[in-house]
């Protein structure tokens, strides 16, 4: 286990992670080239809230959404690790969505860069990376945001505390009920085979509008640790914002995701069980948090 003063350095130095030194099919060699990944404060844990007489915290965490939602855009991309959605509003000019968290010690704005989607490798295999007390989903949506400290990702990810990173837990259902929350797909299931090969791209528009009710959904009420990057170069600088609620969305997306999507361009490796396996929590801190209407 590296020292924390070796990972501070480690975090200065410009890592990138070239596809062709790591993979999901062996997740344990990824310190070989990437020594941060045997570093401290590795991700994804089974979350389990640490023991408190007080019961949830409350936390405010403050939302803001840019204008013109209804008129957006999406960009997906097959990084050939894991399909990322970019998400634009009408109003360029401004993220779609920024974070703010008025206390500490998370105090300051974080804005939102890309969606992240994690998959197992068919029906009944779990996708998520991360367990709550032990359960794993079907799949796992992660939100990114880096903090305004920053010019860009790949400056903030070098800081502690640069990230954050809300992580919403997915299953599956052929009958999606009313009553139940839902994860929205902006209809990106129509066209997802486009995104088959590594480093296709789709490009559609989109009402954005859903993506309000989503977040503050899954902020009602969350798990809260400090955790790493689940894929090279695992810089710890991650506050994980783990929703306690689990979302549905429709089974034939799921389908599509272990199914349609490849990690080379002659679709001869299909990208299956794109999820780094749990870590050891290490006596870490994990809150339970409600927030308030």
């Amino acid at each position: 286990m590296l020292a924390w003063a070796l990972v501070l350095q480690l975090l200065q130095l410009h890592a990138d992670a070239p596809l062709e030194l790591w993979n999901y099919e062996d997740p344990m060699a990824w310190k070989t080239y990437f020594p941060l990944c045997d570093g401290p404060l590795q991700s994804p844990i089974d979350v389990v809230p640490t023991p408190s007489s007080r019961g949830p915290e409350t936390e405010r965490v403050k939302v803001d959404f840019a204008p013109g939602l209804q008129n957006g855009e999406i960009k997906g991309m097959n990084t050939g690790r894991n399909i990322k959605l970019f998400f634009r509003p009408e109003n360029l000019t401004a993220p779609l969505m920024q974070l703010s968290f008025p206390s500490k010690p998370t105090f300051g704005t974080y804005r939102f860069l890309e969606m992240v989607f994690h998959w197992g490798e068919g029906q009944g295999d779990h996708g998520s990376e991360h367990t709550i007390d032990g359960k794993f989903f079907d799949a796992e949506a992660q939100m990114v945001f880096a903090s305004n400290k920053y010019d860009t990702y790949e400056e903030a990810r070098k800081h502690p505390g640069g990230l954050v990173i809300v992580a919403v837990p997915l299953n599956g259902a052929w009958n999606l009920p009313a009553t139940h929350p839902m994860f929205p797909t902006f209809e990106i299931d129509l066209i997802l085979e486009e995104l088959a090969a590594i480093n296709s791209t789709i490009h559609i528009n989109a009402d954005l509008t859903p993506m309000m009710v989503m977040m503050q959904t899954a902020l009602a009420r969350y798990y809260s640790y400090y955790g790493s990057l689940t894929e090279p170069p695992c810089n710890p600088v991650v506050l994980w914002l783990v929703s306690s609620t689990e979302m549905l969305l429709e089974q034939e997306f799921i389908i599509q995701l272990y199914a349609e999507i490849f990690q080379d361009e002659t679709f001869n490796i299909k990208l299956i069980r794109n999820r780094r396996p749990i870590q050891l929590s290490k006596g870490r801190l994990v809150t339970e948090n409600i927030s308030p209407p």
